[in-house]
């Protein structure tokens, strides 16, 4: 029986209602005995076809349930809506500490289903089904019902809106906010930053973890993003020791100049900062032996020299 249920779809409101009430006619018609009337009724011929949908062959009905139902279905009024779904949760992910917040209360998912909310998540597009596979189990020809699964439990857990279905693969919902967009905004913002914006930035540093739980082992996207996130950490780092040595917090200035020297072993920013710090706490030995380093470290890794607005701050303190 090779109908198309597509077809019905492609009918007028009107044949699929005036086909559905022949073929019930025609049906009763079959049960009770009675005699067709072939100026009325659809199924009283033979190869009878509606539109190209053969609905009988001689006296063999041959439409099947799942048709008629799709019929019935199209013929309801179009005032009997659809329940509505419940409005989806509103679902945060911190991409810094892999926290996932669904509605405020803290989600904790297995590894697979957080593997493929997190690579949704940080991509924040359409992502389809073989580079899902590939990058969360290894292998893209693998079977896609696995991955259907993971995403129905997905929904399940955090609301159905959360993963959009679009041309053979899957998007993160408009429910979802990521971390990553509010740290870009303010490492990027120009000083003077305000208190608030300060201590949001100071507390993302904190919340940083480098690995994604482990779920790097086959993105090969992930070595760029993980680049990008650890210079936007580097930035904020550097941004809240300005801001630190401007107050004449130079233990502090410090610090956060060695955090983003831990991210960047290049950083001319960081350097500077750290080299401003050490001169304004007098400690021009230390200021020395960080200059050192870094010459060391530019020269085995990029093959240069220390740039003349870093040597220059050596050059102001023996003046």
């Amino acid at each position: 029986q090779d109908v198309r249920l597509d077809f019905i779809d492609r009918l007028a409101p009107e044949r699929r209602t005036w086909l559905l009430a022949a073929y019930r006619r025609d049906r009763d018609a079959l049960a009770g005995g009675a005699a067709f009337e072939p100026d009325h009724d659809l199924l009283a011929h033979k190869l009878a076809r509606a539109d190209g949908l053969l609905l009988r062959d001689g006296v063999q009905e041959r439409v099947p349930g799942i048709v008629l139902a799709a019929l019935d279905a199209a013929a309801r009024p179009a005032t009997q809506a659809a329940p509505a779904r419940d409005a989806a949760p509103a679902v945060a992910f911190d991409v810094l500490s892999s926290v996932i917040t669904s509605g405020g209360e803290l989600v904790r998912l297995p590894r697979r289903e957080f593997e493929v909310f997190a690579n949704l998540a940080i991509k924040g597009r359409r992502v389809p089904y073989d580079v899902l596979l590939e990058e969360v189990w290894g292998d893209a020809d693998d079977d896609h019902a696995k991955l259907k699964v993971t995403v129905g439990r997905l929904r399940k857990r955090l609301g159905f809106e959360t993963i959009r279905s679009i041309d053979a693969g899957y998007a993160i919902g408009a429910n979802v906010t990521c971390t990553l967009a509010e740290l870009e905004e303010l490492a990027s913002a120009q000083p003077p930053l305000a208190r608030a914006a300060l201590e949001r930035l100071d507390a993302m540093r904190l919340r940083y973890r480098r690995e994604l739980a482990g779920t790097a082992r086959n993105w090969r996207w992930y070595t760029a993003w993980s680049a990008k996130a650890d210079a936007l950490i580097e930035r904020a780092a550097v941004a809240l020791g300005t801001h630190a040595l401007e107050k004449l917090l130079y233990d502090v200035a410090l610090d956060r100049a060695r955090d983003a020297i831990a991210l960047n072993a290049v950083s001319q920013d960081a350097h500077e900062l750290a080299l401003r710090a050490l001169v304004a706490q007098g400690n021009a030995v230390g200021a020395r032996q960080l200059l050192a380093a870094y010459a060391a470290t530019l020269r085995r890794t990029l093959g240069m020299p220390v740039p003349d607005a870093v040597t220059r701050i050596l050059r102001d303190i023996a003046s």
